[in-house]
């Protein structure tokens, strides 16, 4: 929901999939009820050029559809007359979010005509939050195997009214809320490295660097940081 709102996008979709047999594990939808995407995965995903796209994407990249082929070549295909036309869906950017060699994780983000196609910005932006969203994919993989709803650990995470991002032990993030999404997706003093979070300013990195070293020990029992800030 925080991603397709980021990206103007009325509907998205996460879902996990068996690579062999394609049966979905889960699937979390915003936009569109269970009847479409039934009718999606059952059918006209084997008829999605996006899909395919993603196939012979490297992990985190995006496919997006103007960024892949013109309008006047989608509007020819069964895909968008038979799925995507009807549901009021013109563009689509999908990254491959995880991948285990069995099974995979795809997130898309869908708008219509009128709101235009992805810009190569905003293909960075989506680009830039991939390891913000695998770890949040992982995590919420561990939670609702230990029986806590996603609404439940949401409701949880998106509680303070500030950004929050939370860190494990490596000092990867495993979590942003709603406005630490924005911020990051902005790239305005932070960002996302690989997995970890930096300060796009020298000086500010390495006192960033300082303080979440000394948390993480002081967290494992290992120090006794009392912690701190540092402008961003």
């Amino acid at each position: 929901e925080r991603v397709t709102e980021y990206f103007s996008c009325p509907c998205g979709i996460l879902f996990l999939e068996d690579m062999e047999s394609l049966d979905v594990g889960f699937a979390i939808t915003q936009g569109f009820d269970s009847t479409l995407w039934d009718a999606y995965h059952s059918y006209y995903i084997l008829k999605d050029p996006g899909y395919q796209d993603l196939t012979r994407k490297v992990l985190g990249k995006v496919s997006a559809t103007n960024l892949r082929t013109t309008d006047g070549e989608l509007e020819k295909l069964e895909f968008y007359n038979d799925w995507l036309r009807p549901v009021g869906i013109h563009y689509c950017a999908s990254s491959t979010i995880s991948n285990d060699r069995h099974r995979w994780a795809v997130l898309a983000v869908e708008r219509p005509k009128r709101a235009g196609g992805y810009s190569p910005q905003e293909v960075r932006t989506l680009e830039s939050l991939f390891p913000h969203l695998t770890r949040a994919f992982q995590v919420m993989r561990r939670m609702s195997g230990a029986g806590a709803s996603r609404r439940a650990v949401e409701a949880v995470l998106e509680q303070a009214d500030t950004a929050v991002v939370l860190l494990d032990s490596e000092a990867r993030v495993v979590f942003a809320n709603r406005r630490a999404l924005k911020l990051l997706g902005a790239g305005d003093g932070l960002s996302l490295s690989t997995t970890s979070l930096r300060a796009t300013h020298g000086p500010t990195q390495q006192a960033l660097q300082r303080l979440i070293h000394g948390a993480i020990l002081t967290a494992g029992g290992l120090g006794t940081d009392a912690g701190g800030g540092v402008a961003i």
